[in-house]
């Protein structure tokens, strides 16, 4: 019984020096996400509605007409405790329809993903022409007409259409925008 138990006894004490004495980190993995999750732009003098995106590993941006490209500040959200350079809040120079590389780095330090962004300025509407206004003579009766305005982002702002319903005319207004 004597031996049993200081058989028991060492069998148990090794058991615990093992398991005590074991080097295992306890340390919680980090996160390998290197993902940007929402991306937006503020430039001066343009409004937020009229900036569009697509987004992705390639982020397309499309900006009104004559919007300056060199005070673009990027505003980027990214997987939790990643980084991204250049960094958010920065101001960034672009050029119309160039590339430009944004490396997002996960929280171990090693996984990187690079998204390239591109900011394109929309051309002018009417192929050159700064238009405000544009009148089509239409089908609809020899003096039936339909008028297109545009505001200064380039977008239809007002749609007239006057109808000559062979000597009744009808006059349709549709106003387009944000208040």
């Amino acid at each position: 019984m004597k031996r049993i138990f200081s058989i028991l006894s060492v069998f148990i004490a090794v058991a615990i020096s093992t398991v005590s004495c074991s080097s295992s980190d306890d340390s919680p993995a980090l996160s390998s996400l290197a993902t940007i999750t929402d991306f937006s732009i503020t430039i001066d003098g343009v409004n937020a509605e009229d900036i569009n995106y697509d987004l992705g590993t390639n982020i397309d941006v499309t900006v009104p007409f004559g919007t300056s490209l060199t005070a673009v500040v990027p505003t980027i959200s990214v997987s939790e405790n990643a980084t991204v350079s250049p960094v958010s809040g920065e101001e960034v120079t672009f050029v119309d329809g160039e590339a430009k590389t944004f490396t997002v780095t996960a929280e171990d330090g090693i996984t990187t993903k690079d998204y390239t962004v591109t900011v394109s300025i929309r051309g002018e509407v009417g192929s050159g022409s700064k238009l405000e206004t544009y009148v089509l003579a239409d089908l609809y009766g020899e003096n039936s007409t339909t008028t297109y305005t545009y505001n200064e982002a380039n977008f239809v702002s007002e749609y007239t259409k006057v109808q000559d319903d062979w000597g009744r005319y009808f006059n349709y207004s549709l106003h387009i925008g944000l208040q």
